[in-house]
């Protein structure tokens, strides 16, 4: 298995506190925010950016989330994964910044990338300074 002395590196579901997606967490709160805020009003344009932008964003952030699960059951060392969805996100926030609403659904890869990557690069840490998950005894 793993542990200070076994060189076999853990797996990111092996550290509970990284389990959590906080960095998806605070874009569903940015994004139910942008929400509320857009759909306040009775003017003609009042809830056009909720319904076209902010919805479809909710749906795609949760799919992206739901496809990068099994990425928590690969190795600490294993960054490949991480980094294609962190490319995905941005190919998706250039496509985004040229007004093309298609690259909607790839800018919601960013999130999820960047919160798996970021996760990872602390379970590493911690893993090398051997800190990381025990077995059970």
């Amino acid at each position: 298995m793993f542990g200070p002395a076994s060189a076999q590196p853990p797996r990111l579901i092996d550290f509970p506190m990284l389990r959590l997606p906080f960095v998806e967490f605070v874009f569903v709160g940015l994004l139910v925010a942008v929400f509320f805020v857009d759909t306040q009003g009775t003017d003609a344009e009042s809830g056009l950016l909720a319904v076209f932008v902010v919805l479809p964003a909710l749906v795609f952030l949760g799919i992206a989330y739901l496809v990068s699960l099994p990425m928590q059951r690969k190795d600490i060392t294993d960054f490949r994964l991480d980094a294609v969805f962190v490319v995905i996100g941005v190919l998706g926030l250039f496509g985004w910044i040229g007004q093309m609403l298609i690259a909607l659904p790839l800018l919601c890869c960013l999130p999820v990338g960047l919160s798996a990557l970021i996760r990872r690069g602390i379970a590493f840490a911690l893993w090398k300074r051997g800190k990381g998950p025990q077995l059970p005894e």
